[in-house]
């Protein structure tokens, strides 16, 4: 049997440590997380009224224990506008 695992973080887009968020330990998905932050979010006026958040999904199998399957980033501008961004190592 195997387990779904789920690590949440988010954040205002005024905190300090926003930058945080697009750290990731796999090189590729944090290549294309820096390249969001870079091409996207830095040029963004008006940070506080956005939130950030990232979601990383792992899949745990007794034997093999927790492997990576994919990572969110969410970017959110008021209560309707959201936009995710998907990266796995499969695409």
């Amino acid at each position: 049997m195997f387990e779904v695992l789920w690590n949440p973080k988010w954040k205002r887009g005024d905190d300090p440590t926003l930058h945080e968020i697009f750290q990731h330990p796999a090189k590729n998905v944090r290549e294309f997380k820096q390249r969001v932050y870079k091409e996207l979010i830095m040029p963004l006026p008006n940070k506080q009224y956005y939130s950030f958040a990232t979601v990383d999904n792992y899949v745990n199998f007794p034997i093999f224990g927790p492997i990576f399957f994919f990572n969110i980033t969410i970017v959110q501008m008021g209560p309707g506008l959201v936009n995710i961004f998907l990266k796995t190592n499969f695409f």
